[in-house]
C-alpha cells in the first residue's frame, strides 16, 4: 500500500499530473465587440439634398465601379437622401446608397443583427458590411455623430454584392474627405 501511495506522490511531483486548476472567468461572450467611435467627424451637408446627394460620387468614379453615369437621386425624408445607379448594361437600379443625417445605423444595425454584422474599418471610418447570400450586401459608414453612409447592392444574377458596395462606400467616404 506504501509503495502506491509513494508511486502516485513521485507521479504529482515528478511527472506534473496535477489537473488544471479551474477556469473562472465565466463563459466567453459570443456579442463581438460594439462599432468603433469615430475618430475623425466627416460633414456630409453639402450633399444632403436631393440636388446634390448623387455627386458623392463623380461619373467618372462611377465608370470605374461599373456604374452608367445615369444616376437617380431622391429624398427618402427631410433627413435621409439617396442615390440610385444602374450597372453597365442594365437597365434595374438595384444599386443605391443613402445620406441620413439624423441616425447613427451602424449602432442600430449592431443593436438589431450583430451575428451577421462584419465590423470593419473603411477609409478611417467606422463600418459594418452585411453580406446576404445572393449578392445582396449592405454596408453602413459612421461619418459623425448620427449622420452615416448606407450602400446597398442587390445584384441576383451576377452575384457581385460587397464586391461592388465595399468600393463604392470607400471611393464616397475618401470624398467627402476631400
Amino acid at each position: 500500500m506504501r509503495a502506491i501511495i509513494w508511486a502516485a506522490l513521485a507521479c504529482v511531483v515528478a511527472a506534473g499530473c496535477t489537473p488544471e486548476p479551474p477556469d473562472d472567468r465565466g463563459p466567453a461572450s459570443s456579442v463581438p465587440p460594439s462599432p468603433a467611435p469615430v475618430t475623425r467627424s466627416l460633414d456630409p451637408s453639402a450633399y444632403a439634398s436631393e440636388d446634390t446627394v448623387c455627386g458623392l460620387l463623380t461619373d467618372e468614379q462611377a465608370v470605374e465601379l461599373g456604374l452608367q453615369t445615369e444616376s437617380k437621386p431622391h429624398n427618402r425624408a427631410d433627413v435621409v437622401f439617396s442615390c440610385e445607379w444602374k450597372l453597365q448594361g442594365d437597365d434595374l437600379f438595384q444599386i443605391e446608397y443613402d445620406l441620413a443625417l439624423n441616425t447613427d445605423l451602424l449602432g442600430e444595425w449592431y443593436a438589431a443583427d450583430h451575428d451577421h454584422l462584419q465590423l470593419r474599418d473603411i477609409e478611417g471610418q467606422p463600418a459594418g458590411v452585411v453580406d446576404r447570400s445572393g449578392g445582396v450586401c449592405k454596408v453602413a459608414v459612421r461619418l459623425a455623430e448620427k449622420k452615416s453612409l448606407h450602400v446597398s447592392v442587390a445584384d441576383m444574377e451576377s452575384g457581385i454584392g460587397c464586391a461592388l458596395a465595399v468600393p463604392m462606400a470607400e471611393q464616397i467616404v475618401r470624398n467627402l474627405k476631400g
